[in-house]
């Protein structure tokens, strides 16, 4: 009995050793895959014909296949020199193979003429296009001839000059000048010019119409898309005139005088909507239409009234501080968009506390800026000649304040009849008019920037200070804050910024509809030859007194 169950359990261990054994065969990936061959060696020499082996890198098998004979490849490189080359007759040498000992014979070229003390009022130099040429005795061959010395060819590598900004319809112009002295490229004697073209921008639809003239009881309106970069529109839409009696929606906006939402600070905001002789509006409920923060779209700040057309007047309280707002508007028939315009001024100064920061959408304060030159100006008073201020927020240790400098200097530049540029520095509690002349020198930075450092310190430790840019909520440098010409913080940006984002930024806030009145673009600086670094010093105090 026991010798049955013993030969049972021999004979069923060996049945599963079995089993799995086929398992793993049938299982092998060896037995059915692809090839992938690797050439392990080739028989065939320069000259005589041979056979490829190749090895499967997945199961290992090889196979063979013919090799024509490989052709000799000859070091050119490295030719063994028999018979030099001379300016009058051609040398002779050996080249040999890299894959054998077999050589052949190589016609060394003819050198130039060696003339190493030219005739001086023989030179003719060459320039980019044309070749020059050089006169006198070879010192190899003794003869006097004249040499050719070959076209200089263009030098593009100077700095590109901003010609023209792409527009929505036209393309980008930037211009490259030849650096050669000697340039002789253009039709009228001029360097030749390299023209660099971006391409155009395509319009920038708002995503809504706007009203451009409102309707009357005697002429009909109009609204349309309009572009965000330039005064095209699209999808034109006729408002019909006004009728007694007919009621309709009109959605109404918070919006600044350039058409901007504003999306800050809208908790508190309350509209009343009151006929032309100042009596409070009836909705359906009978109940005066008075709208609170609860039916504004906080994205969009709109709300939506049912009105008959006619002339009210709006009255918005609760706007965030330094706004105000429009009163009279004229009411359309028709699902027509209507902006609540809002003006605002700077806050005067004596209002600022310390917990006062600043965001999108804030007022600004009235703030005097004493810099490290001894002038001092306010906010109030650079806005009087500018469109916008620029705070760049910096320190002087700072890589990438440093890094973004060459290009707000190069922006600025374009735009400087229209922008002022306060530099605040926001880390150094040391720092002295010499410190941050040697921080700005290398950038050419202009002469009317300010520079702003205000540590005064706390108590006896040196370190603890009152950090002026924390009234500016800038927690971090390098940051950049516009404010425009109503006092309002229109960008505000942390990190690091390239010349082409500060360029495309300038514009935007220099231009409609940012600025009330129109104004054309300021063109790029001229470059008639080649592009000169100008090393400015800045100025020190007695030199930079006078107020901007």
């Amino acid at each position: 009995m026991r010798t049955t169950k013993k030969f049972v359990t021999i004979f069923l261990t060996a049945l599963i050793v079995v089993l799995c054994a086929a398992v793993f065969v049938a299982c092998d990936p060896k037995d059915d895959h692809e090839h992938v061959w690797q050439e392990v060696e080739n028989t065939a020499t320069c000259t005589e014909a041979g056979e490829i082996v190749s090895k499967c890198e997945v199961c290992g098998d090889e196979k063979r296949e013919p090799s024509e004979a490989l052709g000799h490849d000859w070091d050119m490189e490295n030719i063994q020199t028999l018979t030099p080359a001379t300016c009058e007759k051609e040398g002779a040498g050996k080249a040999s193979c890299k894959r054998c000992t077999e050589k052949k014979d190589v016609v060394l070229e003819k050198v130039p003429h060696d003339i190493k003390k030219p005739v001086l009022d023989k030179i003719k130099p060459a320039t980019c296009t044309t070749p020059g040429s050089r006169e006198g005795v070879c010192d190899m061959c003794k003869k006097y001839v004249v040499v050719e010395v070959p076209a200089l060819g263009h030098d593009f590598s100077g700095v590109s000059v901003l010609e023209s900004e792409a527009s929505c319809e036209g393309k980008g112009i930037r211009k490259i000048v030849c650096k050669r002295k000697s340039c002789d490229g253009n039709e009228n004697g001029k360097p030749a010019v390299q023209i660099i073209e971006s391409p155009a921008l395509g319009h920038d639809w708002q995503a809504r119409a706007v009203v451009d003239k409102d309707p009357t009881f005697d002429e009909a309106g109009k609204r349309s898309v309009h572009c965000n970069r330039c005064e095209k529109t699209k999808d034109d839409e006729v408002l019909p005139r006004l009728v007694s009696g007919q009621k309709a929606t009109y959605r109404w906006r918070i919006a600044r005088f350039n058409g901007e939402a504003l999306n800050i600070g809208l908790s508190g905001v309350k509209i009343a909507v009151k006929d032309e002789n100042g009596n409070p509006v009836n909705g359906d409920d009978g109940l005066p239409v008075v709208s609170n923060s609860s039916n504004f779209n906080q994205n969009d700040a709109t709300m939506t009234v049912d009105l008959l057309p006619a002339n009210y007047t709006v009255e918005v309280t609760g706007l965030p501080a330094g706004y105000t707002a429009e009163s009279s508007y004229t009411i359309a028939p028709g699902n027509v968009y209507k902006d609540l315009l809002i003006h605002s001024s700077l806050l005067p100064a004596s209002q600022a506390t310390d917990k006062t920061s600043y965001n999108l959408g804030s007022v600004m304060h009235d703030y005097t800026f004493n810099d490290v030159y001894g002038r001092t100006t306010t906010l109030s008073r650079l806005l009087e000649k500018k469109d916008i201020v620029l705070l760049n927020f910096f320190f002087v240790s700072c890589g990438a304040c440093q890094s973004e400098m060459p290009g707000l200097v190069s922006a600025y530049n374009i735009y400087k009849d229209k922008m002022a540029v306060v530099m605040m520095d926001c880390v150094d509690y040391d720092t002295n008019e010499k410190i941050i002349s040697d921080f700005l020198k290398p950038f050419d930075v202009p002469m009317d920037w300010y520079a702003v450092q205000d540590m005064t310190p706390k108590g006896g430790n040196p370190k603890d200070y009152n950090n002026i840019c924390e009234k500016f909520n800038a927690t971090s440098a390098p940051q950049n804050m516009i404010i425009d010409k109503e006092g309002v913080v229109v960008y505000c940006e942390k990190g690091s910024t390239s010349e082409m984002v500060f360029r495309d930024t300038f514009k935007k806030y220099t231009s409609a509809p940012y600025v009330k009145t129109e104004s054309t673009e300021p063109e790029a600086p001229k470059q008639e030859t080649k592009a000169v670094k100008v090393d400015l010093d800045i100025p020190r105090k007695d030199d930079r007194k006078e107020e901007i």
